[in-house]
């Protein structure tokens, strides 16, 4: 065997040995789970068990709703993607704390409260946090425990007036690189570094809750603060690059979104890390110029929408149809409906992503007063404010169109008479000797069943019957036809016996036919025809 060829064996061996990458899954939990749930999106289960269960590269929902009591959930070391069913209001919400220490962990999406002593967001070595809202009564709401953790357009905050901070490093986050963008730190030191490293602060506030603390508290490490609000700072060591000096302004006390006319409004960078990256509220990143400071962009005007128009589906249902424009703000839309223009009742709320387009939104109303003019109005708010339309409505159904008056029923119209011989001195008078009495029959306009019968009568004397066909004669609208009578030799023997007894006596044949036509009606016909002595 040669070298090249007992090489090309072994590389052929060692792959077959190496086993085949697992693919990744993903697990679901939910804050009220079903006895012995699987964790699947059918069956989502309780949020540690979705943690302890996943596989490094597996992917964990929280599904919305507020996860308790209090616990400390984390990733187990494993490399495992954390986020949330939902992004802006109505994400998950999780009574606890999140400690991350797999080098590749994330977390998105998820509202994280702490009232232990312990950081509402703990992140370790390479682990990394986006959209995420961390906050703790007690101590830091977010802390970077290792080197090459990065935290991205969320927020961490102590509110209370202690000692600790919005988001903090650790001495374990040392000679190493550590980044916060577009983050508000808010606590009693709104930044703190216990680090030896270096931490990048970019497009970001670092602000204290209380005239005695600071903004930023740099005790050890190097901190790059880079286009970022930090003016009240303790420590030298730092290098501050084209920072925001004037304090920003948010809404209201525990609101930490810019109000109108804040500094800090598109004072961050030009262009945005990741195209349709999107801030803490779901909004579009970079809305302005620039981008804000912070975890939230000012969205600077509410959601366009158009005039709503309505179809009615049913006597108690109808669709509401708009188009609704978000104006780089995520929407979150309804309608208000009733039997006056009060209103009074309303539809689910339905989430629309940020955009600057308008998109085509469908509503159902169900339930309506039946046959009744309802009131309506479209209602979209996004951190932009809030647009209702005016007062529409859409009209009761028009009541189905009366039914058809049913078809008069056809009357028959029975033809019965006695088919005339052709010429010839009998001609209108039968000969009782002839063996058959012949008839014309016809039910125009409507198609029938026809049964003839008949008599020979002298007098008051009945000498004997003629009979017609063994079925009905079955005759089609408007069509004749003809239908024969037996006399029997018997018969002729007796009539004629009769009249050679009674000179000048007369014979007759009575006929009856009787007409059925497909409805059921039935009409009767009676023929009489004289009869020429014989």
């Amino acid at each position: 065997m040669g070298r090249s060829l007992g090489l090309a064996l072994l590389v052929v061996l060692a792959l077959a040995l190496v086993p085949a990458a697992a693919s990744a899954n993903t697990l679901y939990a939910t804050p009220s789970p079903a006895p012995g749930a699987k964790c699947s999106v059918e069956s989502p289960c309780e949020l540690s068990n979705a943690l302890s269960t996943a596989k490094a590269g597996d992917t964990v929902v929280i599904g919305v709703g507020t996860y308790e009591p209090s616990a400390a959930y984390g990733d187990g070391g494993k490399s495992l993607t954390i986020e949330g069913a939902v992004i802006g209001i109505g994400r998950p919400v999780v009574d606890g704390s999140f400690v991350l220490t797999g080098p590749a962990t994330r977390i998105s999406d998820v509202e994280i409260l702490s009232s232990e002593f312990t950081a509402a967001l703990s992140l370790g070595e390479g682990a990394s946090a986006n959209r995420v809202m961390a906050i703790s009564s007690q101590v830091d709401g977010c802390e970077i425990e290792s080197t090459g953790a990065t935290i991205t357009n969320s927020l961490c905050a102590n509110p209370e007036t202690n000692f600790f901070s919005g988001l903090s490093t650790q001495a374990r986050a040392s000679n190493g690189l550590m980044k916060a963008r577009n983050v508000t730190m808010i606590g009693r030191k709104g930044f703190y570094s216990g680090a030896s490293g270096v931490i990048t602060i970019e497009d970001s506030i670092a602000m204290r809750n209380s005239l005695a603390g600071e903004d930023a508290s740099l005790n050890s490490g190097t901190t790059k603060l880079l286009r970022s609000y930090a003016a009240h700072v303790y420590g030298t060591s730092f290098e501050a690059e084209d920072p925001l000096t004037q304090e920003p302004i948010f809404r209201a006390s525990g609101d930490y979104r810019e109000a109108t006319g804040s500094p800090s409004i598109d004072f961050g960078a030009t262009t945005t890390a990741i195209p349709g990256e999107l801030d803490l509220n779901g909004n579009l990143r970079k809305i302005g110029a620039k981008t804000d400071l912070g975890a939230y962009e000012f969205v600077p005007e509410p959601p366009s929408v158009s005039t709503p128009s309505a179809t009615r589906n049913s006597p108690t249902s109808a669709t509401v149809n708009a188009t609704i424009n978000p104006n780089s703000g995520q929407t979150y839309y309804h309608v208000e409906y009733g039997p006056t223009a009060t209103l009074g009742s309303s539809t689910p709320t339905v989430i629309l992503p940020a955009a600057t387009t308008a998109s085509a939104v469908h509503v159902d109303l169900t339930g309506l007063p039946a046959n009744s003019t309802v009131h309506y109005s479209v209602v979209a708010t996004s951190d932009g404010g809030t647009t209702t339309t005016t007062d529409s409505t859409v009209e009761a159904p028009a009541p189905p169109p009366a039914p058809p008056a049913p078809a008069s029923p056809k009357k028959l119209a029975p033809i019965l008479r006695f088919k005339q011989s052709k010429g010839g001195p009998d001609k209108g008078q039968p000969l009782l000797d002839r063996s058959t009495i012949k008839l014309s029959t016809g039910c125009g306009p409507a198609a029938c069943n026809v049964s003839v019968a008949g008599k020979v009568k002298i007098g008051a004397n009945t000498f004997g019957t003629l009979p017609g066909p063994k079925t009905a004669t079955h005759w089609q609208a408007g069509k004749q036809g003809a239908i024969k009578l037996r006399v029997s030799s018997e018969l002729q023997r007796r009539v004629r016996q009769y009249l050679e007894a009674n000179p000048g006596a007369r014979a007759k044949i009575l006929v009856t036919a009787t007409f059925v036509a497909a409805d059921g009606s039935k009409v009767t016909r009676k023929l009489t025809i004289q009869v020429r002595p014989v």
